[in-house]
């Protein structure tokens, strides 16, 4: 039986702040960019999933799309315009693209991969950074206490002194 054993701990790897700092703020510059680059992609699957789940409702199938919208290499057999349910669905799956559909969604969902693996090694690199900060909190001082305890405080000192 094959046992694995993952221990990992990220203070390891970063033996220094300033290296950790650096190499976080990277990551996180990175994990910005992909972020945005693939919103683009997923608004582009979210519309055509939608057009596809009402493509009865928008009637679809009784459109068209012109070919001067389409590439070259797209269904050449189907004459000077394809119907838009036909497109929306291609344009879903990645077939649009021919050859490269395949390899390009392949792409994305490295693409996606990363975005995830990235994001949750931020947050446990953050954790770690940030984790025995925590640990080590001092008490709040009187001036960060609200106004109601200071009064108070000043009570029992004022009433102590009395006795």
């Amino acid at each position: 039986m094959l046992k694995l054993n993952f221990n990992f701990n990220f203070n390891d790897c970063l033996q220094t702040p300033m290296r950790r700092h650096r190499i976080f703020r990277n990551l996180r510059k990175l994990h910005l960019i992909v972020g945005l680059v693939s919103a683009l992609y997923f608004m582009l699957i979210a519309a055509t999933g939608v057009a596809i789940n009402h493509r009865q409702g928008w009637r679809l199938e009784e459109c068209s799309v012109a070919r001067t919208w389409l590439p070259k290499s797209y269904r050449p057999n189907d004459g000077a315009a394809v119907r838009a349910d036909i497109v929306v669905t291609d344009l879903h799956s990645g077939l649009i693209f021919g050859k490269v559909g395949a390899p390009m969604m392949d792409v994305v969902a490295t693409v996606w991969l990363f975005s995830i693996v990235s994001g949750i090694s931020m947050l446990a690199l953050r954790k770690s950074i940030h984790g025995s900060a925590r640990k080590a909190k001092r008490p709040p001082s009187a001036a960060s206490q609200p106004p109601v305890v200071r009064a108070r405080e000043k009570e029992t000192e004022l009433a102590g002194s009395r006795r």
